[in-house]
C-alpha cells in the first residue's frame, strides 16, 4: 500500500507534523497519518473478494464467461484476463482499477493468480492505492458443445416421430417447422429411420420441450415410457432411459377421405367425400361438391380416426374439356363456413391416356373452378373405377357419390417453373439419411409447388434467398459472353453469339436488380448493428450520467424495461401518501418528520421506522442497483443543506461506514408531482396538482381607452369624455412602460366604479408621493355619449376630483382628430379586442415562453351578473424629451394626471433635469394608435355570448374548470373541443388576439372566418372561469353549415371531426396565395433530404397558417413494383397518424408504429401502372415518418 501525495491538497504549508497514531515526523497530508497507520487503519479493498472460481472445459480449453458463454483462452493471457476481472465483484463500484496482470503459477496446479493495483479517495484530497492479489480455482465443467459430441452414442430421452404415410410431405414441411424455431436445438443426434426420425437427448427436459413443441405445431398424439437403467443402492437414485412416441396423423395435403355418416352429421352435415387442403394444427378439409370447409382438432381426430382412400400416388391426370362456374342461385346452399378461396364450377374433363381410344367424357363438381380452364391438366381420383375398401363408403348410395374429384391443377412445363424460385430450403443434419430416390424427389417437388401455392405454408418455411450466388453466377454467365464475343474465331461462331446475345441483358438487368438489392441488406443490415450499438452505447452513457439525479421519464424506463432493482423512498406527509402513492413494492414511506428535529442517521431511521416492511427493505439498501428519494415537487439543484432529503442522503452514503451503497442515491426531479404528470397509471390513486397558477397568465391587463397627450390641466374640469370610433392621425406611437404600472389591488365592490376613472383616494393610497412637473393640453371634441354605455353610479356621496386633490389642474376637454379610416368595427373584433384586457399585468412581454402559459387566474377575471365591472386603467406613456439625447424621458402617468421625469440608465424618477440639459417638450404632437388592440369589449357583448351558449353561473369545479354541457349527441364533440382547448399555443394564439389579422375571408375553400369566431367565441367562455359549464350548440350549428351531418342528432366519429375542424380552422386562416406548383420528382434530387426540403416548401407555399404550424408533419411514402422492382419515392404532409393496434394482450406505441411502417400490399382494384415498367401491377408501400410535427396526433384504428 502506498500513499500518492501529488493528489492531496496539504492542510499545512510548510513543515512537518507528527502522525496521529504513532507519532512519527511525516510531512503534512490530509489523514495526519503516516503510510503505516494507513495501512493498518484503512484497508480499500474488504469488499472485493480474494478468492474466486472458474469453469474450464478440457475438451476444447474455453472458460465460462456467465450465464452461458464459453471463451476460448489460453493462460495468462489477455482474454482469461478479461474473464477473471469480470468474476470479481466491486471493482469498478468501490474502487478504480489501475494495473491488472498474472503472477505465474504451475500450469497443472489449477490455480491462477491475478495482481491487482487499485485506488480510492479515503478523504478530500486523499486517494489510496493499495496492491493485492486474487487467487482463482479452476473447476472442470464441460460445455454444451462438447456434451453433445461426447454424448452423441449416449441418451437419456428418445423422441421417435412416426407417420403412417407412403409418402413424406408432412415431414418435409415438419423439418421446416423445426428449423425456423430452432427446436431441435438440444438434441444430440438425429437419425431418419423407416417411417420417420428419432431426436436423441442427454437430458429428459430436453426431449419433453420437443414434445410440446410438436403437439402444438402438428396434429398428433404420443405416449412415453421409461426404462431402468442402473439403481444405487447407497443414495437410492435411479437411472432411467425415457422413450416417447409421436403419432402424427395419417393424413397429409391433396389426400381424399371418406367420413363416416356420423362423422360427416358432426361436422355439420359436410359430404362424405372430402380432400384434405392442409395440415397444419388442425387438418382443414373441404367438400368439393359445397366448398364448406371444417377444422378437425387433434383430439377430435383420435376421438374418431379416419383414413385416406387416395394419396398422390393414385391421382390419374385429366384434360379440361369445359368449365362452367355456379352462380349462387346455382350453388347448393350451405351451413357453416364456406372457402371463399375457391369457386365452385361444373367441369367437363377426360382422361389423358383415353384421348384418341375411348374419349370417355367425365362430368363433375369441382372446387378448382377459379383456376381451371379448358385445355388445361388437373390431377383427380377415378371413384367410379377404383377399388376402395373403405367400410365408411358402403353407408352411402353410390349413385350419389361423384365419379371423378378433382385435386389439383397441374403445370405442363414445370422446369420453366423451377427455374422461376430463387429460393432454397434448410434441411437437418440426419444421420444415416437414405438416397434420394425418386419417391423422395417426386414427394420433395410437390412438397415446393405446395409452398408456392398455400401462403401459410411459406410463413412456416426456412426460405433461403442466395442472392449472393446469384449474383456471382449472372456475372460469370456475363464475363464468359464477353470472353466469347472477344475469341479469334468470332466471325466462325456468329450463331453462337447471336443465341447468348438475347438473353444478356437479362443477364446485366437481373445482376443489376440483385446487386441493389444486396446493397440495400447489406446497408440494412449494418445500419441495424450500427443502432444496435448506438443504442448500447447510450444506455450506458446514460447510466453513466446518473451522478444525483433522475428524471421520471428516466426511472419509469429503469423499472419497466431494464428491470434495475430500484428502492424508492417517499418522503411526501402521512397524509398525502395514504392518500397517492406509487404503485410498487419497492416504494417504503420515510415522512420527512420522522426524526422529529433531530439530526438524520442510518440507524435512528431504522429504529423509528413503525413499518416492519419498510424498515426490512431499508435495512438490505445495499443490495439495490439505486436508490431514488423524492417528495413533493423538489429538483436536486435547488436543494439546501437543511432539507429532509438531502439529510437522508448523507446518512445513508456519507455517514454510513457500516453499509456500502452500490451507487449515490439519487433525487427524482420534479418529485411526486412530475411523476404523477408523467404516469398518471403508475400511482395508487389520483392527485390534484397543488402547484401555484402563480406563473399562468392572467385575462386583467388595463389597456387605454384613448391615447392622448394633455398639454394644459385646468383646476376645474373632470375629464370623462371616452371617444370609441375614432384614431389619431399622427404617425407617432406612444411609449410604454408596463414596469412602471400601478398594482391594481382589489377592492371592496361598493367603492368600485364602472367608469375608467379611479376614485381620488385610491389613487393616493397607490402614489403616496406624487410628482406634478409641467403637462400638455390636448383639446377635444365634443361627442354625443351613448346612452346605453353609461357607467353606473356609486352609491352615496362622492367629492369631487378639486376638492380631492386641489393642486392638480384637470383638463377641461380633448380634442380628437377624426381617423381616416371611418369603418365600423365589427362585433367579434370587439370581443377580440378585449382580451388583452385580460391578461395578467405581471407577465413580462418578453418571456418566449408565455404562448405555453394558459390564462387560469381566476380572481382576476370579470365576473358579470354583478354590480361591479373591471377597471381598466390606462398605460403609463413616455415622450422624449428631445431628439438628440434620450437619457431623461418625460412620461404622463394616466391614473394620476401627473407628468413625471425619468432617467432612463438608472430607470429611476427624478425632480429636475440637471442644468445642462434641455428641456424643450414638443408641441402638438399627437400618438397614432392601432384601434384593433383597444379592449372594447363591453358588458352588452359579454352578456350576448354568454345567452348565446347558454353559459351556467354556479361553484366552480377544482381550478375553476368549464365544463361543455352534452347536447345530446356532441360527445365527440365535446372531447375534441376540450382536447383542443388545452393546447396552450392554440388556446393563446386567440385569446391574445393575433388571430383576427390573419383571418382569410376571401378563401374559397374556407367559411368567411365564421368557424373561427365561433370557435374564439367558445374558447373564450371555457378560460373565463365564470361558468360551471357552456352549451357549444352555435358552435355545432357553425361546423353543420359547412358539413351538414354535423347539424344531425346522429353520433359521429371524433377522429373524423378533429380532421374537419383542423382543416376548417386552417382553411380560415390561411395567408397563402395559393400559386402554381410543378409536380416534384424524386429523380431531380440528389439526396432524399433535399427532395423533403423541396416537398416541404411545396406544401408551405399555399399552406400557411398556425395549424400548419402546429400540427403538420411530413410523411415519406416508399412504393416498389412488384413486376420491375422500381422504387418510388415521394414526401406528403400529415396532420395525424392513424396507427393500427397489434392483436395481443398488451402493446406499446413502439409496437403500434412498428405495425404501421410495415410494407402493404396493392392488389386488384388497387393496382396502377407503374411509371417505370407502363404495366398495370401489384405493388407494396411502406410510410415511414419523415418529420414530426410539434404537437404529434395518433390516432389508434381498432
Amino acid at each position: 500500500m502506498e500513499y500518492i501525495t501529488d493528489s492531496i491538497e496539504p492542510t499545512t504549508t510548510a513543515g512537518k507534523i507528527l502522525c496521529c497514531q504513532c507519532g512519527v515526523l511525516i510531512e503534512p497530508n490530509a489523514l495526519n497519518m503516516c503510510n503505516g497507520c494507513m495501512q493498518s487503519q484503512i484497508d480499500i479493498t474488504e469488499f472485493i473478494p480474494k478468492q474466486g472460481q472458474l469453469q474450464m472445459c478440457n475438451k476444447c480449453i474455453r472458460y465460462l464467461q456467465p450465464p452461458n458463454t464459453w471463451i476460448s483462452a489460453q493462460l495468462e493471457s489477455r482474454e482469461l484476463l478479461t474473464v477473471c476481472l469480470k468474476r470479481i465483484k466491486g471493482l469498478n463500484k468501490e474502487v478504480r482499477l489501475v494495473d491488472a496482470g498474472f503472477i505465474w503459477t504451475e500450469p497443472h496446479s489449477k490455480r491462477i493468480k491475478v495482481k491487482l493495483t487499485v485506488q480510492k479517495e479515503v478523504a478530500q484530497g486523499a486517494i489510496l492505492q493499495q496492491t493485492f492479489i486474487v487467487e482463482f480455482t479452476i473447476f472442470n465443467q464441460i460445455c454444451d458443445d462438447c456434451q453433445r459430441v461426447e454424448a452423441k452414442d449416449y441418451w437419456k430421452a428418445l423422441v421417435q416421430v412416426r407417420q403412417r404415410t407412403s409418402h413424406k410431405k408432412t415431414f418435409f414441411y415438419l423439418e421446416q417447422l423445426l428449423l425456423k424455431h430452432n427446436a431441435h436445438a438440444d438434441a444430440s443426434n438425429i437419425k431418419q429411420v423407416h417411417g420417420g426420425l428419432d431426436f436423441y437427448f442427454a437430458e429428459q427436459n430436453s426431449g419433453r420441450k420437443l414434445v410440446d413443441f410438436l403437439t402444438c405445431v402438428v396434429p398428433c398424439r404420443f405416449e412415453t415410457s421409461k426404462r431402468l437403467i442402473s439403481h444405487d443402492i447407497h443414495s437410492n437414485i435411479y437411472n432411467y432411459k425415457y422413450t416417447t412416441l409421436i403419432e402424427i396423423v395419417p393424413v397429409c395435403k391433396d389426400d381424399i377421405v371418406c367420413l363416416s355418416k356420423k362423422q360427416s352429421k358432426h361436422l355439420g352435415n359436410i359430404g362424405p367425400i372430402c380432400i384434405c387442403s392442409r395440415v397444419t394444427q388442425n387438418i382443414y378439409l373441404i367438400d368439393p361438391q359445397t366448398l364448406k370447409v371444417e377444422p378437425i382438432s387433434s383430439s377430435e381426430f383420435w376421438r374418431s380416426p379416419f383414413s385416406s382412400i387416395c394419396d398422390s400416388k393414385h391421382l390419374v391426370e385429366y384434360i379440361v374439356c369445359d368449365v362452367n362456374v355456379l352462380d349462387s342461385t346455382s350453388k347448393p346452399h350451405v351451413y357453416g363456413k364456406e372457402s371463399q378461396k375457391h369457386a365452385l364450377a361444373e367441369v367437363f374433363v377426360m382422361k389423358s391416356s383415353e384421348i384418341g381410344v375411348i374419349d370417355k367424357q367425365y362430368t363433375t363438381i369441382s372446387h378448382l373452378g377459379h383456376i381451371l380452364h379448358p385445355g388445361d391438366t388437373v390431377m383427380g381420383f377415378d371413384l367410379q373405377n377404383s377399388n376402395v375398401s373403405d367400410p365408411s363408403l358402403n353407408d352411402f348410395d353410390l349413385d350419389t357419390l361423384p365419379d371423378v374429384i378433382l385435386v389439383k391443377k397441374i403445370y405442363a412445363d414445370k422446369s420453366l417453373r423451377n427455374r422461376r424460385r430463387q429460393w432454397k430450403l434448410k434441411h437437418l443434419d440426419v444421420e444415416d439419411a437414405a438416397s434420394v430416390n425418386s419417391t423422395i424427389e417426386r414427394d420433395y417437388n410437390e412438397f415446393l409447388e405446395d409452398l408456392e401455392e398455400d401462403p401459410v405454408l411459406r410463413q412456416n418455411a426456412e426460405l433461403i434467398n442466395d442472392e449472393e450466388r446469384a449474383y456471382v453466377l449472372y456475372m460469370r454467365l456475363f464475363a464468359c459472353f464477353t470472353a466469347l464475343k472477344q475469341a479469334k474465331d468470332i466471325a466462325h461462331n456468329q450463331s453462337s453469339v447471336q443465341y447468348y446475345q438475347k438473353g444478356a441483358f437479362l443477364w446485366w438487368e437481373k445482376a443489376d436488380q440483385l446487386s441493389a438489392s444486396l446493397k440495400a441488406r447489406y446497408d440494412a443490415k449494418n445500419a441495424v448493428k450500427i443502432e444496435e450499438e448506438r443504442k448500447i452505447q447510450a444506455a450506458i452513457d446514460e447510466e453513466a450520467s446518473l451522478e444525483k439525479s433522475i428524471s421520471p421519464k428516466l426511472l419509469y424506463k429503469y423499472l419497466n424495461e431494464l428491470k434495475k432493482n430500484i428502492l424508492l423512498i417517499d418522503m411526501r406527509s402521512t397524509t398525502d401518501y395514504d392518500q397517492s402513492h406509487m404503485r410498487t413494492s419497492a416504494c417504503i414511506h420515510i415522512p420527512a418528520d420522522l426524526m422529529n428535529g433531530k439530526g438524520w442517521t442510518s440507524w435512528g431511521v431504522e429504529s423509528a421506522l413503525t413499518d416492519q416492511n419498510a424498515c426490512t427493505k431499508f435495512k438490505q439498501r445495499a443490495s439495490y442497483d439505486y436508490i431514488v428519494l423524492f417528495d413533493d415537487d423538489s429538483y436536486e439543484n435547488n436543494l439546501k443543506a437543511g432539507h429532509c432529503l438531502m439529510g437522508l442522503k448523507q446518512a445513508i452514503f456519507s455517514f454510513d461506514r457500516d453499509v456500502k451503497l452500490k451507487h449515490e442515491p439519487l433525487i427524482l426531479d420534479g418529485g411526486y408531482e412530475d411523476w404523477m404528470t408523467y404516469y398518471p397509471g403508475e400511482n395508487t390513486a389520483p392527485l390534484i396538482s397543488r402547484k401555484p397558477f402563480g406563473e399562468l397568465r392572467s385575462f386583467e391587463v388595463s389597456y387605454p381607452d384613448d391615447v392622448y397627450v394633455p398639454e394644459e390641466v385646468p383646476a376645474d374640469v373632470t375629464t370623462n369624455a371616452q371617444p370609441e370610433a375614432a384614431t389619431i392621425t399622427s404617425a407617432i406611437v406612444p411609449q410604454i412602460d408596463r414596469t412602471r404600472k400601478p398594482i391594481n389591488n382589489q377592492k371592496p365592490e361598493s367603492n368600485v366604479i364602472e367608469s375608467d376613472e379611479l376614485p381620488i383616494q385610491q389613487i393616493e393610497e397607490e402614489q403616496p408621493t406624487p410628482i406634478i412637473p409641467p403637462v400638455i393640453v390636448v383639446k377635444e371634441q365634443p361627442e354625443i355619449p351613448d346612452r346605453s354605455m353609461k357607467p353606473i353610479q356609486p352609491i352615496g356621496p362622492t367629492s369631487s376630483v378639486n376638492q380631492e386633490l386641489p393642486n392638480i389642474p384637470i383638463v377641461p376637454d380633448i380634442t380628437v382628430h377624426p381617423s381616416s379610416v371611418t369603418a365600423i368595427i365589427s362585433n367579434t373584433t370587439n370581443i377580440s379586442s378585449e382580451i388583452p384586457k385580460l391578461i395578467d399585468k405581471n407577465v413580462n412581454k418578453n418571456d418566449s415562453n408565455r404562448e405555453n402559459i394558459p390564462p387560469t387566474d381566476v380572481s382576476k377575471f370579470p365576473i358579470l351578473n354583478r354590480e361591479t365591472l373591471p377597471i381598466y386603467r390606462p398605460f403609463n406613456r413616455t415622450v422624449p424629451i428631445n431628439n438628440t439625447d434620450e437619457q431623461y424621458k418625460k412620461k404622463f402617468d394616466a391614473v394620476t394626471g401627473r407628468k413625471v421625469i425619468i432617467d432612463v440608465k438608472s430607470n429611476r424618477y427624478i425632480t429636475d433635469i440637471p442644468e445642462n440639459e434641455t428641456n424643450k417638450t414638443p408641441i402638438h404632437i399627437t400618438p397614432s394608435v392601432n384601434r384593433d388592440t383597444k379592449p372594447i369589449l363591453t358588458q352588452q357583448t359579454r352578456h350576448q355570448i354568454a345567452y348565446d351558449y347558454r353559459a351556467i353561473t354556479g361553484d366552480l369545479q377544482v381550478n375553476g374548470r368549464t365544463g361543455l354541457k352534452n347536447l345530446g349527441n356532441s360527445c365527440y364533440m365535446n372531447s375534441i373541443i376540450q382536447s383542443l382547448s388545452f393546447n396552450l399555443k392554440l388556446t393563446n394564439y386567440f385569446l391574445s388576439g393575433d388571430f383576427i389579422k390573419d383571418i382569410n375571408t376571401k378563401n374559397k375553400f374556407g367559411s368567411g372566418g365564421l368557424v373561427v369566431k365561433e370557435w374564439f367565441k367558445l374558447i373564450y367562455l371555457l378560460w373565463c372561469q365564470q361558468y360551471s359549464y357552456v352549451a357549444p350548440q352555435p358552435f355545432k350549428y357553425a361546423v353543420g353549415t359547412l358539413q351538414k351531418a354535423y347539424l344531425g342528432t346522429q353520433q359521429q366519429d371524433a377522429h373524423e371531426f378533429l380532421v374537419f375542424l383542423l382543416d376548417a380552422l386552417h382553411e380560415d386562416l390561411n395567408q397563402a396565395t395559393r400559386p402554381r406548383i410543378e409536380e416534384l420528382k424524386s429523380e431531380n434530387f440528389k439526396t432524399d433530404r433535399q427532395f423533403a426540403e423541396a416537398s416541404k416548401k411545396s406544401f408551405l407555399s399555399h399552406n400557411k397558417s398556425i395549424i400548419i404550424d402546429l400540427f403538420y408533419g411530413l410523411f415519406k411514402s416508399t412504393t416498389i413494383c412488384l413486376l420491375c422492382s422500381y422504387n418510388s419515392i415521394r414526401f406528403d404532409a400529415f396532420a395525424m397518424n392513424s396507427v393500427p393496434i397489434p392483436r395481443v394482450r398488451q402493446c406499446s406505441l413502439d409496437d403500434c408504429l412498428d405495425l404501421f411502417r410495415e410494407f402493404e400490399y396493392l392488389r386488384g382494384d388497387e393496382r396502377y401502372e407503374c411509371s417505370n415498367c407502363k404495366r398495370v401491377s401489384e405493388k407494396k408501400r411502406r410510410l415511414d415518418i419523415w418529420e414530426l410535427p410539434k404537437i404529434f396526433i395518433v390516432h389508434f384504428k381498432r
